[in-house]
């Protein structure tokens, strides 16, 4: 009595949607990791009670005061500087008005003493009047014309020391703006919401211009650069999908979008950063700087693809069960989607693909067709194909 046929399981074939995912590993970091420093020397005269590596301090929350009485005095002294200025424009302007007045009257003077020359000489001329009034005339003209004179002088002079003073006013107010921001940065306040990484003052140290004070970081938003390979750069987009894991963290998982591409790969390693941004108030546990995690990158969604199970390829090729009867067909593989892969060729929808079995089938042989194996059961099948060319993108799973 002759065995029955080897039992086969099958799947249909189908065009469907599948999203492909890429799969890269990076470390998390603050997004926002400041270090603050004094920007004016003196004697640290208050630390804000408390403050200590890993305390959380709010926006605008006095962290350090510097000694300021020094920086106060010299803001006085510029502000009087600028008050001093601003009245003696005040004066010159007054001046001003002053000399106007009187060159107008003195420009009256020109008028009439050029009337009265006028008047004297036509009575020299016809010899009515002394030489002596035509001279005292000719002279009391020429007064009021260099008395006038002076006076416009005397205005042309003013522009030019206006300009001075309001030159001078400028640099004084630029020196009282200085001392008020000098006063300001004696108050060392928080710039952001987040926690301190390390203090590195206490009261009574006197400080340079440039002393490190302390480091503040932003707990909020996590910035992960995950490095994936080249050969996906021109697929993947800003805001794409990205779900992290942590090996020293089993079952917690974030959600995060990438924010940013690295414009040019590594020539080394062929890889290029993609920069994943978390938002640690939308997730349920937050990410710690620090973590090294797990990216699973979301890429493009493949659509109406055949895309089947890679245990299900032998070689290039795969079985198909029509009539309990298999029949060899050649394929190419586009690309690995996570254990699925991408194919075309000599494979068409509604074609019954053997899923089980795989090493005992060969071109015409009769089976019996057997049915239940999910499409997941298969793709852990151990009857596995390499890698082809066309299927070199590092992959994380594909959807149903």
């Amino acid at each position: 009595m002759l065995p029955p046929p080897l039992l086969v399981n099958v799947r249909t074939v189908a065009e469907e949607d599948v999203q492909e995912y890429f799969t890269g590993y990076g470390s998390a970091r603050a997004k926002t990791d400041v270090l603050l420093a004094a920007e004016v020397h003196g004697l640290v005269v208050e630390v804000a009670e408390g403050l200590n590596d890993g305390v959380h301090v709010e926006a605008g929350q006095l962290l350090v005061r510097i000694d300021d009485r020094q920086y106060f005095q010299q803001l006085a002294r510029a502000e009087a500087a600028v008050a001093d200025l601003d009245a003696q424009i005040d004066q010159l302007d007054v001046e001003r008005t002053n000399i106007a007045r009187l060159a107008a009257i003195a420009e009256q003077e020109v008028e009439v003493n050029r009337s009265e020359l006028a008047r004297v000489a036509s009575l020299y001329e016809e010899e009515q009047a002394a030489k002596k009034e035509f001279d005292f005339a000719r002279l009391a003209l020429q007064q009021s014309r260099r008395q006038l004179l002076g006076y416009q002088n005397q205005i042309d002079l003013i522009a030019p020391r206006h300009a001075m003073l309001e030159a001078l006013q400028a640099a004084r107010t630029a020196d009282a703006e200085l001392g008020k921001l000098d006063v300001e940065r004696c108050r060392i306040t928080a710039p952001f919401s987040g926690q301190v990484e390390s203090v590195s003052v206490d009261v009574g140290d006197h400080l340079m211009v440039g002393a490190e004070v302390l480091r503040l970081i932003a707990t909020r938003l996590i910035e992960v650069p995950i490095e994936l390979p080249a050969s996906v750069h021109p697929r993947l987009e800003i805001g794409a999908n990205c779900r992290l894991e942590a090996d020293s963290m089993p079952g917690t998982r974030w959600n995060g979008k990438v924010a940013r591409i690295a414009p040019s790969t590594d020539t080394k390693s062929r890889t290029f950063a993609a920069y994943v941004e978390v938002d640690n108030d939308k997730q349920q546990t937050a990410l710690v700087p620090g973590y090294f995690v797990t990216a699973r990158v979301e890429g493009p969604m493949l659509r109406q693809v055949m895309a089947i199970p890679r245990g299900a390829i032998v070689g290039n090729e795969v079985y198909v069960v029509n009539n309990h009867v298999v029949h060899a067909r050649t394929i190419d593989v586009d690309k690995y989607v996570g254990e699925r892969a991408v194919v075309r060729g000599d494979l068409a929808p509604g074609d019954p693909l053997a899923l089980t079995n795989l090493d005992a089938l060969h071109d015409g042989m009769t089976v019996r067709i057997g049915t239940g194996v999910d499409w997941q059961d298969a793709a852990a099948s151990p009857t596995r194909a390499e890698d082809s060319p066309g299927g070199g993108t590092v992959t994380g799973g594909g959807g149903r």
